[in-house]
């Protein structure tokens, strides 16, 4: 088989067709100082450069841009101050200036995805109490999430259409027991979530992401719109090879991120290759389950790289 373009190899993983090898990819937050235009552009485009993996997940590390005077929902009407903002200021702005100049420098055959956290991530951010608001007045603080909601909608369409970026890695949060019950997070949760991956939908690509260390609500989100699908298969479950027996999807994960820190090259390297056995060979993007801490050795990320091509030049012997 010829060698592929990163795009198309990544494209024809996520619908599990055949390919010259799987891809991988590897990603960390940016730092304080690298915020802005240009220079989260530039971080981000010397983090692809040295590691070369096969799409750009552009992370999103600015801050929601909150109602004046608010940067904390300390008390629950102050949701009822949220308005959807428009996406080319702001937060939003700065990001869609550093997409265009991400997309411009390494073209059409490289994908671009955008991090997208969903309503309930940044209500969290906005509010370590928002659960608890919910359970006190869902309606008020719903209005609240319908406007980041709103303005998320909003910001994934100009991704598309003035950034022209390949797709989306949407972060679902509170998917896991540790802020709320499966039965709330799928009457409070989902909702909003379908609203904004129905948009998302209209990119060639979109893996979403079911975040959750230890334990994550897979089987209400596994069904959710989407090319692929991204959880911490190591350490939340359920593993690669159960999902790949039950999903037609593409599937991104395999490495266990809070071992990766202190493990050796070697034993990332192996847990890679373990997980592509897993995969039956097909249709896995190698990747973290979550994104790497700041600390995780460069060797350890570039053993992903390693794991691809090995099994590539051993399913082509």
């Amino acid at each position: 088989m010829d060698e592929m373009t990163k795009y198309e190899r990544v494209l024809k993983t996520m619908r599990c067709e055949e390919v010259d090898r799987l891809p991988w990819s590897t990603y960390l937050h940016s730092h304080v100082h690298d915020r802005g235009v240009p220079q989260f552009a530039n971080y981000t485009l010397n983090f692809h450069k040295r590691f070369d993996p096969d799409y750009i997940k552009v992370m999103m590390d600015e801050s929601y841009d909150s109602p004046v005077n608010v940067q904390y929902c300390w008390d629950i009407n102050v949701w009822n101050r949220f308005e959807p903002l428009d996406p080319h200021i702001g937060g939003f702005g700065r990001q869609l200036e550093n997409l265009k100049i991400i997309k411009d420098a390494v073209g059409p055959d490289v994908p671009v995805l955008q991090t997208v956290y969903s309503p309930f991530h940044w209500a969290r951010r906005l509010s370590w109490q928002f659960v608890n608001h919910y359970r006190q007045d869902a309606a008020v603080v719903d209005r609240g999430v319908s406007a980041i909601t709103d303005s998320l909608i909003a910001f994934s369409r100009a991704c598309i259409n003035t950034a022209g970026i390949d797709g989306f890695f949407y972060g679902m949060f509170c998917c896991e027991p540790a802020w709320m019950t499966e039965e709330e997070f799928v009457r409070w949760s989902i909702p909003h979530d379908r609203r904004v991956l129905s948009v998302m939908r209209e990119a060639p690509m979109l893996i979403t992401h079911i975040h959750g260390p230890e334990k994550c609500y897979f089987d209400a989100c596994k069904d959710l719109e989407c090319d692929a699908l991204s959880w911490e298969d190591r350490t939340a479950g359920p593993s690669i090879a159960q999902v790949r027996k039950i999903s037609k999807k593409g599937l991104v994960g395999g490495i266990n991120i809070q071992t990766a820190i202190k493990a050796t090259a070697q034993e990332v390297y192996n847990e890679g290759m373990d997980a592509i056995k897993q995969a039956d060979g097909r249709g896995l993007i190698l990747s973290p389950g979550c994104t790497f801490h700041v600390d995780t050795p460069a060797e350890n990320m570039f053993a992903l790289k390693r794991a691809v091509y090995d099994a590539g030049k051993a399913g082509k012997k």
